[in-house]
């Protein structure tokens, strides 16, 4: 008796988990990468600030399905649609810079040019926020450098790809918008980024040509690892490569 009870139990739990995997598979999606937000520390933002520190945080370690969680409206949309190829763009960043420092090579301009590439910026700061009563929040973003969250850089004569660089920070302001959601208890902070004509553009672009220019810095962060190079070396081998990935 008691081993039919366990057999029955058994194919009960397969029955489940069979259903669930065939008509509710964006529920038990929704369900584990809650779990996994939550495990590691980001949780639902109480306050504007915390859900811009939040999304700032998880940009910065590539998790932009997790950054996409603190946004609201399309551009949510537009992160969750680009995160695998700007996770994959952004850690190929970092590891050519890693390998760089490693070398101790020090070049301003391959510095530029990488930050240029960077789907979002990983390191602003949140200036002033502006409470419009109970659920509305305005914001003020800066880069590190003081400068306004938006492209502005000079790369000389590199043939770069221009819907390539910011690709998910194009046509931002400095001023964003936040929107206090939810019902009762369970109410949080989401940033309203703008999605403008050309952040559409760029946004596209970042998913259909990322592996081109993953492979670019790949190509160049071995060569970092591998050969000796000097600072020219790296910044030709980049222009050469990045030119090429268009």
């Amino acid at each position: 008796m008691r081993r039919l009870v366990i057999q029955i139990s058994l194919f009960l739990v397969f029955v489940l988990i069979a259903y669930l995997g065939l008509f509710q598979r964006e529920f038990v999606k929704g369900w584990f990468g809650k779990m996994r937000r939550e495990a590691k520390g980001y949780t639902p933002a109480e306050t504007p600030r915390e859900a811009l520190d939040r999304f700032r945080e998880a940009v910065a370690n590539r998790d932009y399905d997790v950054a996409a969680t603190y946004c609201g409206g399309d551009y949510a949309e537009v992160m969750r649609k680009c995160s695998k190829a700007a996770e994959s763009l952004g850690t190929s960043i970092d590891n050519l810079q890693s390998n760089m420092d490693t070398q101790g090579i020090q070049s301003d301009r391959t510095r530029l040019i990488l930050m240029l590439l960077e789907p979002f910026p990983t390191k602003f700061k949140v200036g002033e926020i502006k409470l419009q009563g109970e659920d509305r929040a305005y914001a003020t973003i800066l880069e590190d450098t003081g400068a306004p969250l938006k492209l502005d850089g000079r790369y000389e004569n590199w043939n770069l790809d221009p819907l390539m660089l910011r690709s998910l920070a194009r046509g931002l302001t400095q001023h964003v918008e936040l929107r206090r959601e939810g019902e009762g208890e369970k109410k949080y902070w989401k940033i309203y980024f703008p999605v403008t004509p050309i952040l559409n553009l760029t946004s596209d672009q970042l998913v259909q040509k990322y592996q081109n220019y993953v492979r670019a810095l790949d190509k160049v962060k071995y060569e970092v690892k591998n050969d000796p190079v000097t600072k020219s070396d790296v910044e030709n081998r980049l222009k050469t490569e990045l030119e090429e990935a268009k």
